[in-house]
């Protein structure tokens, strides 16, 4: 069999389902003379879909300045350019309710314009708590001084403590600690290659201390005792936590006392009501790491104080910087111009964005084609688990029920909030009015603890060009934004539109399916049991014939493979989705209309570098592969276009995988 490969500008798109993103490196493209060649040959579908369908774009694309992507099928700026157009409307408004969405993005844009960043002194109380951090006594005094940076700042607690959802519980939260993944800006996975990080914690801590107005050898002492710190939680932290894509798979929950028997540096209590949360909610626990959560406990001493107090500091500082760096660190900012103002609107109220891009983008007639599809799919898998005869009659109708249970999140589950909320918000300045609305929404936070979680609420940004699947509520949310072209078009034809925002739509469904997404029952409890053992035997060799179909039969550059073990839930997501969407096609040009438009979706071209980092940490594979080994195991890709063996795109009968069949 031929493999599949790329050009040496990857053809590769940023990532856009389940919530995933790619990050981006700039480099200089180069075109060798093998690849000149080999571009100039025309793609047959039968050899690589991909470059076939979209080869005369990505010929065309040209990199910006600064970027290492290129022809694109979408631009997320398209969306930006509607939310800054409507940010612009609203400012231009005037007499908005209290507390509205658009009073609080006209007041946060006006008194950001007036803010003298410059030359206003650091807020009053900032000063104070900054002086009360730094004259405390002790660890204990140092703790509930936490909980009320937490509680009136924002400033996070220093137990990574949060309102979670409680996957062993589904439609429950649960105050969950959540597993520390960086500390004063050090990154835990990069500790993994190098302890030189930890001289950045050094150097901020220094700076910070010295602004306090400590002398040179009290700083350092400081940060060192930091910086031992953070390897202290470095070491005691469970790396495969961190790194594992899908972490609820090391959900537990702990009662009161067993977190008792942890947390022995700590009255609790004291801590948690200081904050404001409800005790009577406060009985079990949701952790990800006990043993992170123990050598944190164990740090909880005296001879570390002046290291937690230079954290503490760091908190504050990082949370309110823009406000301090005039006098702390001596680092000024031009005036602010009114661009830069509603650029920071754009950036901290994106709640109150999202509500009016919902309801001035998103139609109701677009809501109905997104809802038609959804059903449509979702009858197209019950023709897959239904057939599926090498599953046990209890398993299929177990997946069945979870089927039936999926709902739909889309623009038109968006709702105002209360304005009575934010009404009483000090205007005064830019300081006291973004302190205080940071104040609003962690009350809203404390005080959902114990509140049911509703399955229509959306948890993602509506003007995000994004999809996603929540296992623990079994929904699948789809925002506004990615309801634009290429994926939806009110003007196009059926399939076309089934190519495109109904393989993303089949594609989130197939998460409840996936290798991870399984274990979660019907109701969305982590459950692995709830499969019948020779039905999970058998859901196991298929991953495995999984893994290996992508491992050995497909490379980027003829060298790099994808690693089939990290990306195999989303692989089955494409595939399970393709699986769906291919078998509601009425005939072969509907089928080609369905690949056709699926395989534009992901055009793009990549420089080097950004593929190789792609392939290091996405848990999706490159998205020419999510093309090409996705097709090339479909029987009815092989009959619309005639694959034969020796073509490009042919894989061997007895190496094909499949989810359903």
């Amino acid at each position: 069999m031929k493999k599949i490969r790329c050009a040496v500008s990857i053809l590769l798109l940023a990532a856009i389902m389940c919530g995933c993103t790619v990050t981006e490196t700039p480099d200089p493209t180069e075109e060798t003379e093998e690849t000149a060649v080999e571009e100039q040959v025309s793609a047959r579908p039968q050899d690589d879909y991909y470059r076939f369908i979209n080869e005369e774009t990505i010929r065309a694309a040209q990199f910006k300045n600064g970027s290492n992507t290129a022809g694109t099928a979408f631009d997320q700026e398209l969306v930006d350019d509607d939310v800054k157009r409507i940010v612009e409307e609203v400012i231009r408004g005037t007499d908005y309710e209290a507390g509205t969405e658009e009073f609080l993005i006209k007041t946060a844009y006006e008194k950001y314009l007036l803010y003298d960043f410059n030359n206003a002194d650091i807020p009053d109380d900032l000063q104070m708590i900054f002086k009360q951090i730094d004259e405390v006594e002790s660890v204990e005094e140092l703790i509930m001084l936490d909980a009320v940076l937490t509680r009136d700042y924002g400033a996070g607690n220093i137990f990574n403590l949060s309102v979670g959802v409680n996957y062993l519980n589904s439609g429950n939260n649960v105050l969950t600690f959540e597993p520390y993944r960086a500390i004063a800006g050090t990154d835990f996975v990069s500790l993994s290659d190098s302890y030189s990080p930890l001289d950045n914690v050094k150097d901020v801590s220094i700076e910070v201390m010295k602004a306090m107005g400590h002398e040179n050898e009290d700083s350092e002492n400081a940060g060192t005792n930091l910086g031992y710190m953070v390897m202290d939680l470095y070491n005691a932290t469970d790396m495969e936590i961190l790194e594992c894509e899908r972490g609820y798979v090391y959900f537990k929950l702990y009662s009161r006392e067993q977190i008792d028997q942890i947390m022995t540096n700590v009255d609790l209590d004291a801590y948690l009501g200081t904050i404001g949360y409800d005790l009577d909610h406060c009985n079990e626990f949701g952790i990800y790491d006990p043993s992170q959560l123990q050598a944190l406990n164990d740090l909880l001493v005296p001879e570390n104080l002046e290291g937690l107090k230079v954290s503490e500091l760091l908190k504050l500082a990082d949370r309110y910087s823009e406000f301090i760096n005039k006098k702390f660190y001596n680092i000024g900012t031009s005036d602010i111009s009114p661009d830069e103002s509603l650029e920071r609107v754009m950036n901290s109220f994106g709640k109150e964005t999202d509500v009016l891009y919902v309801e001035r983008c998103y139609s109701a007639e677009t809501d109905e084609a997104v809802v038609s599809l959804f059903e449509e799919i979702k009858e197209g898998y019950r023709g897959l688990i239904s057939n599926a005869n090498w599953l046990t009659d209890g398993t299929k109708e177990g997946l069945l029920r979870k089927l039936e249970n999926i709902v739909c999140v889309t623009g038109m589950d968006m709702k105002r909030h209360d304005p009575n909320d934010y009404a009483e918000i000090n205007c005064q300045d830019y300081y006291t009015f973004y302190r205080d609305y940071l104040r609003v929404d962690l009350k809203s936070d404390i005080n959902s603890l114990g509140e049911r979680i509703d399955r229509k609420d959306i948890l993602m940004p509506m003007q995000v060009v994004n999809a996603c699947y929540d296992p623990s509520l079994n929904n699948i949310t789809i925002t506004a934004a990615i309801t634009i072209k290429p994926f939806y078009d009110k003007d196009a034809d059926h399939y076309t539109n089934l190519g495109a925002l109904g393989t993303v739509i089949a594609h989130e469904i197939g998460h409840a399916f996936d290798s991870n997404g399984i274990l979660f029952d019907q109701d969305g409890v982590y459950n692995p049991t709830w499969i019948a053992p020779e039905d999970i035997e058998k859901l196991e060799e298929r991953n495995q014939k999984a893994v290996a179909y992508f491992e050995d039969n497909f490379s980027i550059l003829d060298v790099y493979h994808v690693d089939g073990e990290k990306t195999l839930g989303e692989n089955f997501a494409d595939l399970s989705g393709m699986e769906c969407v291919s078998s509601l096609a009425k005939d072969r040009e509907s089928l080609v209309k369905i690949f056709e438009s699926y395989a534009k979706l992901w055009s793009v071209k990549r420089v080097n570098t950004s593929a190789m980092e792609m392939l290091e940490n996405d848990t999706h594979s490159p998205e020419i592969l999510r093309v090409n080994a996705i097709l090339s195991t479909l029987e009815v890709f092989y009959e619309t276009y005639d694959v034969k063996e020796g073509d490009g795109m042919y894989i061997a009968p007895e190496k094909r995988i499949s989810r359903w069949y």
